[in-house]
């Protein structure tokens, strides 16, 4: 009885260990290293860990600008973002990322619970959050100097603020921003108001379905930038997981068949 005792306990214990690690527990990155690779930008970068293990970590909360025209629509929704335009979006976010390079350059801290964001390469991406040396997020450094939107998968952090309480703290730093006209805003002549983009929670929820009031483009699962096709206004859709920033998952009903592709986020609203 004791020993059949022992073992329910001792199966108990190891469900419950099972169950918290499947959760996604905070992972304490101390001893990374940035790797050099030509695809790197503000909000998303290579990070070595040990001789082998590399990840790139993208930043929750924010979206940098892009630094080259590879997706000309991305960048001018961020250009729409700051009030400024598609050339200046472009040199801000070159600027991003000679920032984040030279606040790296000191040391960091990842704390990540491996949440994967979408990536085509074949290394993993993890979101996480990214504590500088002198004990500043770098999310948050980005957004005061006016080098990043807040815009992009919310999270508590891990010293315990929620992330309702972080997102009016990015609101204040952008504020400081626009009343400096520090970073992007620098380019904008009027300084007129950034629109609150919402976060992703709040906009597009997992399981929602969908009435398409317009033609709606769709694009691979594989690569989201390969255009697929369109969907044509009432369409139904149902939406899924986030691949990243830019895009999520939907299905659709085509020909009688259930059809998975990725769409923009922004042509869903």
């Amino acid at each position: 009885m004791r020993i059949n005792r022992y073992l329910i306990l001792s199966t108990l214990f190891l469900l419950a260990a099972a169950q918290t690690l499947a959760a996604g527990d905070w992972q304490k990155w101390t001893d990374c290293e940035l790797v050099e690779d030509e695809y790197r930008d503000g909000d998303s970068f290579y990070v070595r860990r040990g001789p082998r293990s590399e990840y790139i970590v993208r930043l929750y909360f924010v979206d940098c600008p892009e630094s080259d025209d590879r997706f000309p629509d991305r960048v001018d929704a961020q250009a729409k973002y700051f009030g400024i335009d598609h050339d200046d979006a472009l040199k801000c976010g070159e600027k991003a990322t000679q920032f984040t390079l030279k606040a790296l350059d000191d040391g960091f801290t990842v704390h990540t619970r491996k949440e994967k964001s979408y990536s085509s390469s074949s290394k993993p991406r993890y979101y996480g959050f990214v504590e500088l040396d002198d004990g500043v997020f770098l999310a948050e450094e980005l957004v005061r100097n006016g080098l990043a939107r807040i815009y992009g998968k919310p999270s508590d952090r891990p010293d315990g603020e929620d992330k309702s309480d972080l997102y009016r703290k990015f609101k204040k730093l952008k504020k400081a921003a626009v009343d400096h006209k520090r970073g992007a805003w620098k380019y904008n002549p009027d300084i007129k108001k950034a629109p609150e983009v919402a976060l992703m929670e709040s906009s597009l929820e997992k399981g929602q379905t969908l009435l398409t009031d317009k033609t709606v483009p769709v694009y691979s699962l594989e690569k989201p930038h390969k255009f697929r096709g369109l969907l044509k206004s009432g369409a139904k859709l149902t939406l899924h997981e986030t691949l990243e920033d830019q895009y999520v998952v939907v299905t659709f009903k085509s020909n009688g068949k259930t059809i998975k592709a990725a769409c923009r986020r922004w042509d869903l609203k």
